[in-house]
């Protein structure tokens, strides 16, 4: 696994205890802020303090984390097709005005560009005359419309239809008869930019929604983590309506304070999580996840953390997260979208928006670690998975049912019920996906 980081490198060296190796852990989250509390005496405990606090302002400064799970092997475990809905391809940021930009998707390139008016348009990647790849070609204004210029004969294609309305050698650089360029359904929203999939190129049945405190300015993108893998997306997605992997995958507590427990004589129970009620339900093309804690120091109820995930199709989800603590609130908006570049290529980016004052930033910059933190141990799972034809669900795995049911939507292009669902009746083990 490959790991590209910023890194303050070993300033601790003169410590007679290393407070990385003493801790032993591997993310830092909101749960180890009360940690700091306590952590107040003791050389040892100064030790682990410092510790927490190097962890923390090392992965404050952390803007750009990639994580790289692909292992090069006959990858038999997975197959199928890549389903129906808008795909996030790029984040805005990436496409600036009057640039050129090629995604693949499923196996085939897309070309986008951002026209002058910064307005992005996406199309297919080969230019008809002589099938050279428009996404080595340029934006240039002709008969004030945006175009793009083939690399290799300067032929122009208007970007909002495809049209091309300029071949510089020919007579009245007139074009010939089908002369066009397919153009595809795009968005832009949310720090991302989608294209529309379809298997049979239908048109759009639903849009993206935009996120108001996003649009609006009021929150920014303050940092972004990515994760690339081998494995199917359903696996990846059934992760919003699978509930029971939390308590075996994801630790109830923070590994730092088991430590510092350890440290000061304390049961393991110094700071823990309660998790109340988590839900999930279909709603058309949309899945709701809700999910909410109590977070306890000295079995004093400290904080409560409010989630709501709403997943939009099968490629991203839009996690609107709310902490209180200490009487003030503090909201985070986090994009998290899935690029299939092939049934069994992933990208995963979460990006983490949020409110600009300093506090906000911190606790938003603390989130955005433990989305990476959590999405990193599930990674290490579904990298090695193999989807059974007919996954044997337990009563108590009810929402995973449910999920897989929905998710069967997207790839077969059946209407969905105004309840986002389908009957008992028709079965979810005939859906395989490797």
């Amino acid at each position: 696994m490959a790991t590209t980081r910023k890194s303050f490198g070993p300033i601790f060296e003169w410590i007679p205890i290393n407070p990385l190796k003493s801790i032993e852990f591997s993310a830092f989250s909101i749960t180890d802020l009360f940690i700091i509390v306590v952590a107040i005496y003791g050389t040892e405990k100064f030790v682990v303090l410092l510790g927490l606090v190097y962890r923390g302002i090392r992965n404050i400064f952390i803007d750009d984390l990639i994580e790289d799970y692909r292992e090069s092997r006959d990858d038999q475990r997975i197959s199928g097709s890549i389903p129906n809905g808008w795909m996030p391809v790029v984040e805005s940021q990436k496409l600036t005005n009057g640039s050129v930009l090629k995604a693949c998707v499923n196996g085939k390139d897309i070309v986008l560009l951002r026209d002058s008016n910064g307005t992005v348009h996406a199309m297919d990647p080969y230019c008809p005359h002589n099938g050279a790849h428009l996404g080595f070609g340029e934006v240039v204004k002709i008969k004030g419309s945006d175009c793009i210029k083939c690399p290799f004969h300067e032929w122009s294609f208007r970007a909002e239809d495809g049209v091309c309305v300029d071949v510089p050698y020919a007579k009245d650089r007139k074009a010939p008869k089908g002369s066009t360029i397919k153009i595809h359904s795009c968005k832009e929203m949310n720090g991302s930019i989608y294209i529309w999939i379809h298997s049979k190129e239908i048109e759009p049945s639903w849009l993206p929604e935009p996120v108001e405190n996003i649009s609006s300015g009021k929150f920014k993108c303050i940092g972004r983590s990515e994760f690339l893998l081998r494995s199917n997306i359903l696996t990846i997605a059934e992760n919003n309506a699978d509930f029971h992997h939390l308590d075996y995958v994801h630790d109830k507590r923070s590994p730092a304070a088991q430590r510092l427990a350890q440290l000061l004589g304390l049961k393991q129970n110094i700071i823990h999580q309660v998790r109340k009620n988590p839900t999930w339900r279909p709603d058309k093309h949309k899945g709701i996840l809700t999910l909410d804690y109590e977070i306890y120091l000295f079995g004093i109820k400290v904080a409560e953390f409010d989630f709501v995930g709403t997943q939009f199709g099968p490629f991203y989800s839009i996690l609107s997260q709310r902490l209180k603590i200490f009487g003030k609130t503090f909201e985070q908006v986090a994009n998290v979208g899935i690029h299939s570049s092939s049934p069994n290529e992933q990208r995963i980016i979460a990006q983490l928006f949020t409110a600009q004052d300093i506090l906000s930033k911190l606790i938003g910059r603390l989130m955005l670690h433990s989305i990476s933190y959590i999405l990193r141990q599930d990674c290490v799972i579904w990298q090695d998975i193999k989807r059974p034809s007919k996954p044997l669900y337990l009563k108590e795995e009810k929402t995973m049912a449910e999920h897989c049911r929905w998710f069967m939507h997207f790839y077969d292009g059946k209407k969905i019920g105004s309840k986002g669902n389908i009957s008992e009746e028709e079965s979810i083990l005939t859906f395989e996906q490797g």
